[in-house]
């Protein structure tokens, strides 16, 4: 019988060759994320917002160094068009860690802005990524958009299903881009769509308006945390319009 001391050196034997060939090998040991919130197909010259990435390491023993984010073109751009933030990946870190892309598109970057991102970390073989999005100069257009008839409540029953309707309305003097719209946040995400969309895709010309819904339907996992919810509306200007959708959830049933 293998003593308990032969049988722990043949692990940690193990653990060494199966580490050095991942590392010679170039496995990819940690993955990364969709950016969050997702990067729109469109932004407006002048317009700004902040994505975040998070790395995850599968190696539960190893400390990765910083990681290297590079990208071609070169980042960040004379205008600063592109920046990245390293945040708690700048530093030695374990278990997953998250960097930031802030993109505020120039009429240098019109009409595509694209983008490769190269992650490299400790010596392994460097995750990769892109993206791409239209510049459009911004739209000289007043947009906003109603509070929701009827007005959300501050607090929903668990499997109860609510609509609620919004209207957008352009005062002009351009004509909107195609709107798109846009849900995010960390809690509820599966509890809110769009549903009667009227908007998405249309071009709304000065003095018209347009409709579209918000369905909630709460579930149990939302009792702890509530809906909190980001409405964004992108119309071309050089800003988004925004709203949000916060509600306590309830199980009266």
């Amino acid at each position: 019988m293998r003593s308990s001391k032969s049988v722990l050196a043949a692990v940690i034997s193990t653990l060494i060759v199966t580490y050095s060939l991942a590392h010679a090998e170039g496995i990819q040991s940690i993955s990364l994320s969709d950016p969050s919130p997702a990067i729109p197909t469109r932004m407006a010259i002048g317009e700004s917002e902040s994505f975040t990435y998070t790395l995850t390491s599968y190696f539960l023993s190893h400390y990765f160094p910083s990681v290297s984010i590079t990208g071609s073109p070169a980042v960040p751009y004379a205008d600063n068009a592109v920046i990245i933030e390293a945040g708690s990946c700048g530093r030695y870190w374990h278990g997953s860690c998250q960097f930031t892309v802030t993109l505020t598109p120039t009429q240098q970057e019109s009409p595509t802005l694209s983008q490769s991102l190269s992650i490299g970390y400790g010596g392994f073989a460097p995750l990769t990524t892109s993206f791409s999005l239209s510049v459009s100069a911004p739209v000289q257009a007043q947009i906003r958009f109603s509070i929701p008839s009827p007005s959300i409540p501050s607090s929903l029953d668990v499997g109860s299903d609510n609509t609620y309707t919004y209207t957008i309305a352009n005062a002009g003097p351009d004509t909107t881009l195609p709107i798109i719209i846009k849900l995010s946040g960390n809690y509820g995400a599966d509890a809110v769509s769009l549903t009667n969309d009227n908007c998405s895709g249309q071009q709304v010309s000065a003095g018209d308006t347009c409709t579209f819904g918000i369905e909630i339907q709460p579930l149990n996992s939302d009792l702890k945390s509530g809906i909190q919810q980001k409405l964004d509306v992108n119309y071309g200007g050089i800003s988004t319009i925004e709203g949000m959708i916060n509600v306590a959830i309830t199980n009266n049933s």
